[in-house]
C-alpha cells in the first residue's frame, strides 16, 4: 500500500489535503504488478500433465507367440492323445500337472530348480525335424509329446511356473547369440528380488544372468510385452 506525507498547515488546507489523498487512493492499484519499478513475481502456472510413458510394443504383432499362449490350455485333451501314441510310456504330459501341484507348497527356489530339471530331462529336436519348419515355438503340449528345441524348452518352463503362480511380468524369454557356440539360443529369465535367474536348456544348474558373458540377448518377450535390443532386426 502507498503511503503519502503532505504538509497541511491550515485547517481548510488540510481538508483539501484529505480529499487529494483520498482521490489518489481511489486510482492507485492495490496489486503490485501496475505500481512502476515495483518487482513482479511471474504468475504460477499449473504443473504440466506428466509425459505418457513409452510402452514396451506388445506382444499382439508377434503370431508365433500369441499362437503359442493361444495353444497352450486349448488342445491339453488332443495333446495327451497325441503324446501317448508317439512316445508311449515316455510321454510325460498327463504328469506335468501332477508334477506341478506336487511342488504348490514349495520354496521359490526349489519350484525354479525342479521345474528347470523337469522341462530339461524332455529330448531335443530341431523344428525341421518336427514340424517341417525353420522356426516353430511349440506350446507345452506339443513340446511334451514331441520334444523341441531351446525355445520350447524356455516356453514350456514359462507356463510351468505361471502356473505355479509366478507372474508373468517376472518372466521373459530371452531369445540371444551364444557366443561361445556362435548359435541362436533362448533361456527363461525369472526376475526374483534383485536378481535375474536363467533357466537353461543346456544346464541343470540357475544361474545369474550376470554370469552368463557368452550371452548377447537379441529380444525378450512374455504376455504383457516384448523388446527388441536396440540395433538388431528379427523377422517375427
Amino acid at each position: 500500500m502507498l503511503t503519502f506525507r503532505l504538509a497541511c498547515p491550515t485547517a481548510a488546507i488540510q481538508v483539501f489535503c484529505v480529499l487529494i489523498i483520498g482521490l489518489l487512493l481511489a486510482v492507485t492499484p492495490s496489486g503490485p504488478d501496475r505500481i512502476p519499478g515495483a518487482v513482479q513475481l511471474p504468475v504460477q502456472k499449473p504443473a504440466p500433465a506428466p509425459e505418457p510413458a513409452v510402452n514396451v510394443p506388445t506382444p499382439r504383432s508377434f503370431p508365433k507367440w500369441t499362437g503359442v499362449v493361444r495353444r497352450t490350455w486349448a488342445r491339453h485333451v488332443a495333446w495327451s492323445e497325441v503324446c501317448a501314441a508317439r512316445l508311449g510310456r515316455t510321454c510325460r504330459l498327463d504328469t506335468w500337472q501332477d508334477f506341478l501341484k506336487s511342488l504348490s507348497k514349495e520354496t521359490r527356489w526349489e519350484q525354479l530348480v525342479r521345474v528347470n530339471r523337469f522341462v530339461n530331462q524332455f529330448r531335443y529336436r530341431p523344428d525341421q525335424a518336427n514340424w517341417g519348419a525353420f522356426d516353430y515355438w511349440a506350446a507345452p503340449g506339443e513340446f511334451f509329446a514331441s520334444g523341441g528345441d531351446c525355445e520350447d524348452y524356455a516356453i514350456a518352463k514359462y507356463f510351468s511356473l505361471k502356473a505355479l503362480g509366478f507372474p508373468a511380468e517376472q518372466m521373459r524369454i530371452v531369445v540371444l547369440n551364444d557366443t561361445n557356440r556362435r548359435l541362436a539360443h533362448a533361456v527363461l529369465v525369472v526376475d526374483i528380488g534383485p536378481y535375474e535367474l536363467v533357466l537353461d536348456s543346456l544346464n541343470r544348474r540357475i544361474r545369474l544372468w550376470s554370469e552368463v558373458l557368452h550371452y548377447r540377448p537379441i529380444y525378450w518377450i512374455n504376455e504383457s510385452a516384448w523388446q527388441l535390443t536396440p540395433g538388431r532386426n528379427i523377422s517375427i
